[in-house]
């Protein structure tokens, strides 16, 4: 598996789960082998189920990558026809590497066991992790939030795949505005 490692100011990453580093962590969102948590200054969170809102393109190549680290997702859209359409671009992602000879038929199967397909936040219910990622609207991504807050543990993580709208106004749509 994969470590997602999280900070959100500067944390020296030699104490964070007896990893050895003499550098000091900007504030950033990276891969490291081996399991998969965050860290937040220090508090170390494992995360052992995500999901990712909207399976278009974007949506599903995240939900690709969070498979490929060996951690479930669930991939989530407002139909069946666009859940559908999203769990194939992952299949094709890992169809290539298989066609390339860099993953066997066997991992490719196994890799996407890990994605459930669904139209509802009904199993919602104990993700640890959640990225949104529809298309760049402020009153949709802010509706999404809303209903994500409501549907996750409050200890959830929700986050956005935005390039250009404010998170102050997507967090402060929820019941966890910080």
């Amino acid at each position: 598996g994969r470590v997602l490692l999280w900070c959100s100011s500067e944390h020296d990453s030699s104490t964070v789960h007896g990893r050895q580093s003499t550098e000091t962590t900007p504030p950033i969102l990276s891969w490291f082998d081996c399991g998969l948590w965050t860290v937040d200054c220090g508090l170390v969170m494992y995360i052992y189920k995500t999901a990712v809102v909207g399976g278009g393109a974007m949506g599903a190549e995240i939900a690709q990558a969070i498979t490929f680290s060996g951690v479930p997702v669930l991939l989530k859209d407002v139909d069946q026809a666009r859940v559908d359409k999203g769990l194939e671009v992952i299949r094709k992602i890992y169809q290539r590497r298989v066609d390339r000879g860099k993953m066997t038929p066997e991992d490719m199967e196994q890799k996407m066991a890990l994605v459930t397909g669904t139209t509802t936040y009904e199993p919602f219910g104990d993700v640890d992790l959640v990225i949104e990622a529809v298309p760049e609207n402020l009153q949709l991504k802010q509706r999404i939030f809303k209903e994500l807050s409501e549907a996750t543990p409050q200890t959830a993580l929700l986050a956005s795949n935005t390039s250009s709208l404010s998170i102050s106004a997507l967090g402060g749509v929820t019941n966890r505005p910080h």
